[in-house]
């Protein structure tokens, strides 16, 4: 049902409405496109992080007490003592450890690169292939605008030669129900021509 498909509530005296052509052609940034962003983003910060890794750490301490002994350690009694510094950390060799790890950030950006355009190419010949659809239904439309107005027209005057009694009700009946099967047939074909419309929303639009 609808309902399922919407995942909320929809009565059965609900109105529904088509929406206009122009809502269904423009479409947001298609999630997979934030996706490629967002690893980038995240590879771009752990080759910062490698790079950090290479340079040497430069931290200072301090200590700061009281107790016996004090500073100097030859006097028997209580006194303060305290010690500053600066500490020096750096590990100028790692075995072409850290170089193998910026090696596999940059093959994984490559990747990352080539799943955006192999996916941009895809996404592209999808829209194609729906352009095109459209613009075969727009024709199939216009056709059965054209139709449905000529069997307008032979069914009323089909009901002009019944009341005068030059035609049979069989043959009016007939008329009567190739009108009304043409009007079918173009709100099929305006719920499909929607539907690709919706598709082409959904995989997002470019031009």
């Amino acid at each position: 049902s609808l309902s399922s498909f919407m995942g909320e509530p929809i009565s059965d005296l609900s109105l529904l409405q088509k929406p206009a052509v122009k809502d269904l052609l423009w479409a947001p940034t298609p999630e997979e496109y934030a996706h490629f962003s967002l690893k980038r983003a995240q590879l771009a910060q752990q080759q910062r992080w490698l790079k950090r890794t290479r340079l040497p750490v430069v931290t200072a301490y301090g200590q700061l007490g009281y107790g016996n002994p004090g500073y100097n350690m030859l006097r028997d009694e209580f006194d303060t003592f305290y010690r500053f510094g600066l500490r020096l950390k750096w590990q100028p060799w790692d075995w072409k450890e850290g170089r193998r790890k910026q090696e596999v950030v940059e093959q994984q950006s490559l990747l990352v690169d080539l799943e955006e355009e192999t996916f941009r190419v895809n996404t592209g010949r999808l829209l194609q292939q729906l352009d095109s659809e459209l613009l075969r239904f727009e024709e199939t439309l216009a056709l059965d605008r054209e139709l449905i107005a000529l069997r307008k027209a032979i069914e009323e005057t089909s009901a002009q030669q019944l009341q005068k009694g030059q035609i049979t009700t069989a043959t009016y009946l007939r008329d009567l129900d190739d009108r009304m099967e043409a009007e079918v047939n173009l709100k099929l074909h305006e719920l499909e021509y929607l539907q690709l419309l919706t598709r082409k929303y959904l995989n997002g639009h470019e031009g």
